[in-house]
Protein backbone atom coordinates (compact mmCIF):
# COMPACT_ATOMS: atom_id res chain seq x y z
CA UNK A 1 0.00 0.00 0.00
CA UNK A 2 1.40 3.51 -0.97
CA UNK A 3 2.58 5.95 2.01
CA UNK A 4 -0.26 7.66 3.29
CA UNK A 5 -2.86 5.30 1.96
CA UNK A 6 -5.44 3.67 4.30
CA UNK A 7 -7.92 1.54 4.48
CA UNK A 8 -11.03 2.75 6.94
CA UNK A 9 -14.06 0.57 8.34
CA UNK A 10 -16.92 1.35 6.20
CA UNK A 11 -20.00 0.60 8.63
CA UNK A 12 -17.77 3.13 10.88
CA UNK A 13 -17.98 5.72 7.94
CA UNK A 14 -21.75 5.60 7.20
CA UNK A 15 -22.39 5.91 11.29
CA UNK A 16 -20.74 8.84 11.56
CA UNK A 17 -22.64 10.57 8.75
CA UNK A 18 -26.33 9.22 9.70
CA UNK A 19 -25.61 10.00 13.62
CA UNK A 20 -25.09 14.00 12.42
CA UNK A 21 -28.54 13.33 10.14
CA UNK A 22 -26.74 13.86 6.56
CA UNK A 23 -27.44 12.38 3.34
CA UNK A 24 -24.67 11.68 1.22
CA UNK A 25 -25.91 14.60 -0.83
CA UNK A 26 -25.38 16.61 1.96
CA UNK A 27 -21.56 15.86 2.44
CA UNK A 28 -20.61 15.78 -1.17
CA UNK A 29 -22.62 19.24 -2.10
CA UNK A 30 -21.38 21.07 1.51
CA UNK A 31 -18.58 20.03 2.29
CA UNK A 32 -16.65 18.95 -1.10
CA UNK A 33 -18.42 22.08 -3.09
CA UNK A 34 -14.88 23.98 -3.36
CA UNK A 35 -12.75 23.60 -6.64
CA UNK A 36 -9.76 22.70 -4.61
CA UNK A 37 -11.38 19.62 -2.15
CA UNK A 38 -13.08 19.01 -5.79
CA UNK A 39 -9.94 18.21 -7.99
CA UNK A 40 -7.82 16.89 -4.92
CA UNK A 41 -10.67 14.16 -3.66
CA UNK A 42 -12.81 13.69 -6.68
CA UNK A 43 -15.60 12.92 -4.43
CA UNK A 44 -19.21 12.23 -5.35
CA UNK A 45 -22.02 10.95 -4.07
CA UNK A 46 -21.32 7.68 -5.91
CA UNK A 47 -17.81 7.58 -4.65
CA UNK A 48 -18.94 8.05 -1.12
CA UNK A 49 -21.93 5.37 -1.58
CA UNK A 50 -18.90 2.52 -2.49
CA UNK A 51 -16.47 4.02 0.96
CA UNK A 52 -19.44 3.40 2.99
CA UNK A 53 -20.27 0.20 1.19
CA UNK A 54 -16.54 -1.64 1.19
CA UNK A 55 -13.11 -1.24 2.30
CA UNK A 56 -11.35 1.17 -0.32
CA UNK A 57 -8.00 2.57 0.13
CA UNK A 58 -7.94 6.04 0.73
CA UNK A 59 -5.53 8.86 1.55
CA UNK A 60 -5.15 9.75 4.88
CA UNK A 61 -5.60 12.95 4.56
CA UNK A 62 -9.49 12.26 3.25
CA UNK A 63 -9.46 10.66 6.35
CA UNK A 64 -8.69 13.86 8.29
CA UNK A 65 -11.56 15.72 6.05
CA UNK A 66 -14.15 12.98 7.51
CA UNK A 67 -12.63 13.65 10.99
CA UNK A 68 -13.90 17.38 10.45
CA UNK A 69 -17.15 17.29 8.90
CA UNK A 70 -18.26 14.44 11.47
CA UNK A 71 -16.65 15.57 14.55
CA UNK A 72 -15.11 12.82 16.03
CA UNK A 73 -11.60 11.53 16.13
CA UNK A 74 -9.88 10.50 12.85
CA UNK A 75 -8.87 7.17 14.84
CA UNK A 76 -12.61 6.35 15.26
CA UNK A 77 -12.52 5.46 11.55
CA UNK A 78 -10.12 2.37 11.88
CA UNK A 79 -12.96 1.13 14.46
CA UNK A 80 -14.94 -2.01 13.32
CA UNK A 81 -17.37 -2.65 16.71
CA UNK A 82 -20.37 -1.50 16.72
CA UNK A 83 -20.54 2.33 17.89
CA UNK A 84 -23.26 3.48 20.27
CA UNK A 85 -26.63 5.36 18.80
CA UNK A 86 -26.56 8.85 20.66
CA UNK A 87 -30.28 9.22 22.24
CA UNK A 88 -31.59 13.01 22.56
CA UNK A 89 -33.22 13.67 25.78
CA UNK A 90 -36.89 12.69 26.01
CA UNK A 91 -38.44 15.75 26.47
CA UNK A 92 -37.79 17.74 23.06
CA UNK A 93 -39.09 21.08 22.98
CA UNK A 94 -38.58 23.66 20.22
CA UNK A 95 -39.38 27.83 20.81
CA UNK A 96 -42.62 27.11 19.31
CA UNK A 97 -43.46 24.34 21.75
CA UNK A 98 -43.75 21.91 18.63
CA UNK A 99 -42.30 18.22 19.00
CA UNK A 100 -40.72 15.89 16.32
CA UNK A 101 -38.58 18.56 14.93
CA UNK A 102 -35.62 17.02 13.54
CA UNK A 103 -32.28 18.11 15.12
CA UNK A 104 -29.34 19.49 13.33
CA UNK A 105 -26.26 18.34 12.34
CA UNK A 106 -24.57 20.67 15.05
CA UNK A 107 -26.24 19.76 17.70
CA UNK A 108 -26.29 15.89 17.29
CA UNK A 109 -22.43 16.35 17.02
CA UNK A 110 -22.63 18.43 20.47
CA UNK A 111 -24.94 15.18 22.16
CA UNK A 112 -21.99 12.14 21.05
CA UNK A 113 -19.59 14.87 22.39
CA UNK A 114 -21.25 14.85 25.83
CA UNK A 115 -21.45 11.14 25.75
CA UNK A 116 -17.50 10.87 25.09
CA UNK A 117 -17.45 13.87 27.70
CA UNK A 118 -19.47 11.40 30.15
CA UNK A 119 -17.34 7.89 29.76
CA UNK A 120 -13.90 10.45 30.11
CA UNK A 121 -15.13 11.84 33.69
CA UNK A 122 -16.98 8.52 34.64
CA UNK A 123 -13.68 6.79 33.77
CA UNK A 124 -11.86 8.85 35.84
CA UNK A 125 -14.00 9.03 39.25
CA UNK A 126 -13.82 5.32 39.92
CA UNK A 127 -10.28 4.99 38.69
CA UNK A 128 -9.45 7.96 40.75
CA UNK A 129 -11.93 6.97 44.08
CA UNK A 130 -13.54 10.49 43.83
CA UNK A 131 -16.55 10.93 46.28
CA UNK A 132 -19.68 13.63 45.46
CA UNK A 133 -22.77 14.95 47.53
CA UNK A 134 -25.32 12.88 47.26
CA UNK A 135 -27.85 14.49 44.90
CA UNK A 136 -31.77 14.34 46.46
CA UNK A 137 -34.39 13.49 44.77
CA UNK A 138 -37.70 15.14 44.43
CA UNK A 139 -40.98 14.71 42.39
CA UNK A 140 -43.68 16.97 40.92
CA UNK A 141 -46.18 16.90 43.75
CA UNK A 142 -43.98 19.72 45.27
CA UNK A 143 -44.37 23.30 45.22
CA UNK A 144 -41.62 24.26 42.80
CA UNK A 145 -41.08 27.67 44.70
CA UNK A 146 -40.30 25.52 47.78
CA UNK A 147 -38.18 23.22 46.43
CA UNK A 148 -36.00 26.30 44.86
CA UNK A 149 -35.79 27.37 48.24
CA UNK A 150 -34.88 23.73 49.44
CA UNK A 151 -32.06 24.28 46.34
CA UNK A 152 -30.65 27.14 47.39
CA UNK A 153 -30.24 25.93 50.98
CA UNK A 154 -28.41 22.84 49.00
CA UNK A 155 -26.67 24.49 47.07
CA UNK A 156 -25.46 26.98 50.40
CA UNK A 157 -26.43 30.05 48.16
CA UNK A 158 -27.62 32.67 50.28
CA UNK A 159 -29.40 36.35 49.16
CA UNK A 160 -26.24 38.31 50.31
CA UNK A 161 -23.65 36.27 48.47
CA UNK A 162 -26.35 36.49 45.57
CA UNK A 163 -26.09 40.44 45.88
CA UNK A 164 -22.77 40.40 46.32
CA UNK A 165 -22.09 39.35 43.00
CA UNK A 166 -21.07 41.98 40.53
CA UNK A 167 -21.50 40.43 37.11
CA UNK A 168 -23.83 38.03 35.40
CA UNK A 169 -21.27 35.39 34.64
CA UNK A 170 -19.69 35.28 38.45
CA UNK A 171 -23.56 33.85 39.30
CA UNK A 172 -22.97 31.42 36.19
CA UNK A 173 -19.53 30.25 37.21
CA UNK A 174 -20.11 30.12 41.16
CA UNK A 175 -23.31 27.72 40.40
CA UNK A 176 -21.66 26.23 38.03
CA UNK A 177 -19.41 25.08 40.15
CA UNK A 178 -21.12 24.15 43.57
CA UNK A 179 -23.39 22.16 40.93
CA UNK A 180 -20.60 20.00 39.86
CA UNK A 181 -19.69 19.37 43.51
CA UNK A 182 -22.32 16.76 42.56
CA UNK A 183 -20.39 15.18 40.08
CA UNK A 184 -22.02 16.56 37.72
CA UNK A 185 -21.00 17.41 34.36
CA UNK A 186 -21.93 21.16 33.30
CA UNK A 187 -20.53 22.57 30.18
CA UNK A 188 -21.29 25.53 27.72
CA UNK A 189 -21.29 24.45 23.62
CA UNK A 190 -22.90 26.28 20.68
CA UNK A 191 -25.55 24.66 18.88
CA UNK A 192 -28.02 26.55 17.14
CA UNK A 193 -31.18 28.36 19.12
CA UNK A 194 -33.82 26.85 17.33
CA UNK A 195 -32.68 23.35 18.55
CA UNK A 196 -32.23 24.12 22.55
CA UNK A 197 -31.59 26.68 24.75
CA UNK A 198 -29.90 24.10 26.87
CA UNK A 199 -30.47 20.45 27.79
CA UNK A 200 -29.86 18.10 30.43
CA UNK A 201 -28.67 14.19 29.89
CA UNK A 202 -29.27 11.09 32.41
CA UNK A 203 -28.38 8.57 30.32
CA UNK A 204 -25.54 6.65 32.06
CA UNK A 205 -23.31 8.38 34.41
CA UNK A 206 -22.25 11.32 35.20
CA UNK A 207 -25.20 13.60 34.65
CA UNK A 208 -25.06 16.45 32.22
CA UNK A 209 -25.72 19.57 31.77
CA UNK A 210 -25.36 21.42 28.36
CA UNK A 211 -26.32 25.25 28.13
CA UNK A 212 -26.08 26.69 24.40
CA UNK A 213 -23.10 29.31 25.00
CA UNK A 214 -25.28 31.29 22.10
CA UNK A 215 -28.41 31.90 24.33
CA UNK A 216 -27.68 35.62 24.90
CA UNK A 217 -24.91 36.21 23.02
CA UNK A 218 -22.31 37.30 25.50
CA UNK A 219 -24.60 37.58 28.54
CA UNK A 220 -24.89 35.19 30.94
CA UNK A 221 -27.89 36.00 33.06
CA UNK A 222 -30.09 33.88 30.68
CA UNK A 223 -27.42 31.17 30.65
CA UNK A 224 -28.28 31.08 34.14
CA UNK A 225 -32.00 30.43 33.92
CA UNK A 226 -31.16 27.36 31.53
CA UNK A 227 -28.49 25.76 33.55
CA UNK A 228 -31.28 26.37 37.13
CA UNK A 229 -34.11 24.69 35.01
CA UNK A 230 -31.76 22.07 33.82
CA UNK A 231 -30.88 21.56 37.48
CA UNK A 232 -34.39 20.91 38.38
CA UNK A 233 -34.63 18.33 35.66
CA UNK A 234 -31.76 16.92 37.50
CA UNK A 235 -33.49 16.82 41.00
CA UNK A 236 -36.53 15.32 39.06
CA UNK A 237 -34.70 12.97 37.18
CA UNK A 238 -36.01 13.72 34.21
CA UNK A 239 -33.59 14.71 31.34
CA UNK A 240 -34.96 17.18 29.03
CA UNK A 241 -33.66 19.29 25.65
CA UNK A 242 -35.65 22.75 26.87
CA UNK A 243 -35.94 25.91 24.65
CA UNK A 244 -39.30 27.88 25.60
CA UNK A 245 -38.54 28.90 29.00
CA UNK A 246 -41.19 31.71 28.63
CA UNK A 247 -44.39 29.90 26.95
CA UNK A 248 -44.63 26.59 27.72
CA UNK A 249 -47.91 24.85 28.29
CA UNK A 250 -46.13 21.51 29.65
CA UNK A 251 -46.23 20.95 32.93
CA UNK A 252 -42.89 19.73 33.93
CA UNK A 253 -41.52 22.57 32.01
CA UNK A 254 -43.59 25.22 33.75
CA UNK A 255 -42.65 23.38 36.93
CA UNK A 256 -39.10 23.69 35.98
CA UNK A 257 -39.39 27.53 35.15
CA UNK A 258 -41.18 28.50 38.21
CA UNK A 259 -38.32 26.87 40.21
CA UNK A 260 -35.33 28.23 38.39
CA UNK A 261 -37.63 31.82 38.51
CA UNK A 262 -37.87 31.36 42.71
CA UNK A 263 -34.13 30.10 42.73
CA UNK A 264 -32.66 33.21 41.10
CA UNK A 265 -35.00 36.22 42.38
CA UNK A 266 -36.95 34.77 45.54
CA UNK A 267 -40.27 36.36 45.94
CA UNK A 268 -39.79 37.68 49.29
CA UNK A 269 -36.88 39.54 48.12
CA UNK A 270 -37.84 40.67 44.80
CA UNK A 271 -41.27 42.48 46.22
CA UNK A 272 -39.16 45.14 48.25
CA UNK A 273 -38.05 46.63 45.31
CA UNK A 274 -41.48 46.68 43.78
CA UNK A 275 -43.24 49.72 45.97
CA UNK A 276 -42.05 52.41 44.04
CA UNK A 277 -43.06 50.82 40.27
CA UNK A 278 -45.42 53.37 39.78
CA UNK A 279 -43.47 56.17 40.63
CA UNK A 280 -40.36 55.41 38.41
CA UNK A 281 -41.92 53.18 35.85
CA UNK A 282 -40.98 49.75 34.80
CA UNK A 283 -37.65 50.52 33.32
CA UNK A 284 -35.78 51.22 36.29
CA UNK A 285 -37.57 48.49 38.38
CA UNK A 286 -36.37 46.01 35.87
CA UNK A 287 -32.66 47.74 35.76
CA UNK A 288 -33.20 47.10 39.32
CA UNK A 289 -33.71 43.49 39.73
CA UNK A 290 -31.19 42.92 36.56
CA UNK A 291 -28.96 45.19 38.99
CA UNK A 292 -29.65 42.79 41.97
CA UNK A 293 -30.32 39.10 41.46
CA UNK A 294 -28.22 39.44 37.72
CA UNK A 295 -31.09 37.63 35.71
CA UNK A 296 -31.97 39.22 32.27
CA UNK A 297 -34.86 41.44 31.35
CA UNK A 298 -37.12 38.56 29.83
CA UNK A 299 -37.06 37.26 33.20
CA UNK A 300 -37.77 40.27 34.78
CA UNK A 301 -40.76 41.34 32.59
CA UNK A 302 -42.09 37.95 32.57
CA UNK A 303 -42.21 38.49 36.63
CA UNK A 304 -43.66 41.81 36.30
CA UNK A 305 -46.44 40.95 34.14
CA UNK A 306 -47.02 38.25 36.48
CA UNK A 307 -47.52 40.21 39.26
CA UNK A 308 -49.81 42.61 37.22
CA UNK A 309 -47.86 45.22 37.23
CA UNK A 310 -46.69 45.81 33.74
CA UNK A 311 -49.78 45.42 30.38
CA UNK A 312 -49.33 42.17 28.62
CA UNK A 313 -49.30 44.61 25.52
CA UNK A 314 -45.95 46.17 26.75
CA UNK A 315 -44.87 42.91 27.87
CA UNK A 316 -45.46 41.79 24.33
CA UNK A 317 -43.60 44.22 22.92
CA UNK A 318 -39.94 44.06 25.04
CA UNK A 319 -40.21 40.39 24.73
CA UNK A 320 -40.61 40.70 20.49
CA UNK A 321 -37.70 43.05 20.58
CA UNK A 322 -36.07 41.23 22.84
CA UNK A 323 -35.80 38.18 21.11
CA UNK A 324 -35.09 39.81 17.46
CA UNK A 325 -31.55 41.16 20.04
CA UNK A 326 -30.82 37.74 21.14
CA UNK A 327 -30.28 36.42 17.78
CA UNK A 328 -28.13 39.04 16.47
CA UNK A 329 -26.22 38.96 19.68
CA UNK A 330 -25.73 34.85 19.52
CA UNK A 331 -23.85 35.78 16.34
CA UNK A 332 -21.72 37.99 18.31
CA UNK A 333 -20.49 34.54 20.49
CA UNK A 334 -19.03 33.09 16.99
CA UNK A 335 -16.65 35.91 16.73
CA UNK A 336 -14.98 36.05 20.69
CA UNK A 337 -11.24 35.71 20.26
CA UNK A 338 -9.67 34.02 23.14
CA UNK A 339 -6.73 31.53 24.04
CA UNK A 340 -7.57 27.71 23.56
CA UNK A 341 -6.71 26.94 27.33
CA UNK A 342 -9.35 29.35 28.17
CA UNK A 343 -11.82 28.01 25.85
CA UNK A 344 -11.48 24.99 27.19
CA UNK A 345 -12.35 26.24 30.81
CA UNK A 346 -15.56 28.38 29.24
CA UNK A 347 -16.41 25.57 27.54
CA UNK A 348 -16.03 22.48 29.78
CA UNK A 349 -16.03 24.24 33.18
CA UNK A 350 -13.47 23.87 36.05
CA UNK A 351 -14.82 21.03 37.67
CA UNK A 352 -13.90 18.28 34.11
CA UNK A 353 -10.50 19.78 33.21
CA UNK A 354 -9.44 20.17 37.00
CA UNK A 355 -10.04 16.28 36.78
CA UNK A 356 -8.59 15.79 33.95
CA UNK A 357 -5.60 17.87 34.85
CA UNK A 358 -5.30 16.20 38.22
CA UNK A 359 -5.25 12.66 37.00
CA UNK A 360 -1.99 13.56 34.58
CA UNK A 361 -0.67 15.52 38.55
CA UNK A 362 -1.46 11.83 39.72
CA UNK A 363 0.32 9.61 36.80
CA UNK A 364 -3.72 8.14 36.06
CA UNK A 365 -3.18 9.49 32.71
CA UNK A 366 0.06 10.78 30.65
CA UNK A 367 0.68 14.08 29.56
CA UNK A 368 -0.92 14.00 25.37
CA UNK A 369 -3.85 11.58 27.07
CA UNK A 370 -4.88 14.87 29.05
CA UNK A 371 -4.32 16.50 26.10
CA UNK A 372 -6.31 14.78 23.71
CA UNK A 373 -8.95 14.54 26.43
CA UNK A 374 -9.30 18.47 26.39
CA UNK A 375 -8.57 18.44 22.64
CA UNK A 376 -5.72 20.61 23.22
CA UNK A 377 -2.37 20.88 21.54
CA UNK A 378 1.00 20.43 23.73
CA UNK A 379 1.69 24.04 24.25
CA UNK A 380 -1.61 25.00 24.91
CA UNK A 381 -2.07 21.82 27.60
CA UNK A 382 1.12 23.00 29.29
CA UNK A 383 -0.06 26.42 29.57
CA UNK A 384 -3.48 25.22 30.87
CA UNK A 385 -2.19 22.85 33.72
CA UNK A 386 0.18 25.82 34.40
CA UNK A 387 -3.11 28.41 35.18
CA UNK A 388 -4.44 25.50 37.49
Amino acid sequence: MAKGVVTICPTTLKWARERLGLSVDDVVTIHFSSVKKRQRYRMASETLKTLEAEETPIDFSLVLEFAEIYHIPSATFFLKVKLPEVKAPTDRRTLTTATGKKLSSELMSVLWNVKRLQWIAGGLFAEMGKQFRQLPKATLDRYPERLAQDARQLLKYGIEEQKAIRLEKDQFDLLRSRIEEFGILVAKQPFPLDDARAFSVMHGEPFAVIVNSRDGGLSHASKTFSLMHEFCHMLLRNDGLCNDFTGSTQKLEIFCNRFAAEFLMPAQHAALLLTNIDSVGPEVVVKTLRKTFKISTVMALTYLVRQQLISQEYYRQEIDRLEEEGREDAKKTKHIKISPENRVLYSLGQGLVSLIVDARRQDFLAEDKAAEYLSLHSKSYKNLEHAL
